[in-house]
Parts: C-alpha cells; structure tokens; sequence
C-alpha cells in the first residue's frame, strides 16, 4: 500500500490516505511529485487541502509517518508529529521535547521512606513534571511534582 497524506497550506497534515501500490507503479518507489499529483485525480483534495506528499510507514524517507495533526517541514523534507504541549521544543531529531530535562529518579527517600512513582506526566501550568506513587490503593496516592531547581521530588499539596 503506498500512503499519502494531505496538507494544508501551512503544511498541517489533515489527513493520511492509503492507495493500492498500482496506482502509483509507474512513479517508482521513491517519493516524487508526479506520484502525488496523480493521487490528487483519484482522490480530491478536501476543502482547505493544498497537496499530497508521500509518507511511509516504515519511516525509509521523511523521517516518520505523517499523523493527522502534524506538520511536513519542506525544508528538513520530515513529518513532524503534533506539538502536544505549548512550552516543547523541536530537538535536532525533530521531535518535541520538554523546556527542562526528564526526571533523574522516580524515587523519593526521606525520613527513612522511600517513595516510588509509577507515572509520570507533564503539567503544562506549572513547566514541570509530575507523578503518582506506586502503592496498595491507587485512590490514596498522591501526587508528587518535580522541582526543576532541585532536581528532587516534592508531595504536591494542592
């Protein structure tokens, strides 16, 4: 199957459609523009669409698979997956990475207490991470916030 996505003018892919191999056979295999304007007299454009561009699940050209959401960057000739949280930035890989470092540890130690965290997420408000203990019953665990400065842990009391 040979997949395409559709983007829009700001090269927002809307939209990521699969062909049978046949209908592009006469392009090669490697990604070119005739192919995806062929594609384009199978399947229309929808409304605020301006192109196909070829994608690959196998990730052998453009870096990834274009997802819905995401971008094509013409320049690096890479899709880029959809930016989740406001404050990440686009690393030299191209993928989308927290303004600060992952936590170190997923442990906590104080007054001879070891805590240890099973999850954990972003919070977007406050630029860290946070994350919940590991313990018998999940619906008494807190919920602890990294604190960037310290790198260590702190029971988040709110």
């Amino acid at each position: 199957m040979a997949s395409f996505a559709e983007l829009d003018l700001n090269n927002i892919v809307l939209g990521v459609y699969k062909f049978d191999n046949l209908d592009i056979l006469n392009f090669g295999q490697e990604p070119n523009d005739q192919a995806a304007i062929h594609i384009k007299n199978i399947r229309p454009l929808s409304q605020n669409a301006v192109k196909y561009i070829q994608t690959f699940y196998s990730g052998a050209y453009r870096q990834r698979v274009a997802t819905i959401g995401g971008s094509y960057d013409p320049v690096k000739d890479v899709f880029i997956n959809p930016k989740h949280h406001n404050s990440w930035i686009l690393d030299t890989n191209n993928n989308w990475i927290p303004p600060i470092s992952y936590p170190s540890t997923l442990e906590y130690t104080s007054n001879n207490e070891t805590y240890v965290f099973e999850t954990t997420f972003w919070d977007e408000n406050l630029g860290t991470f946070k994350a919940l203990e590991i313990i018998d019953d999940p619906s008494n665990r807190n919920t602890w916030i990294w604190n960037k400065d310290t790198l260590t842990w702190s029971i988040d009391l709110n």
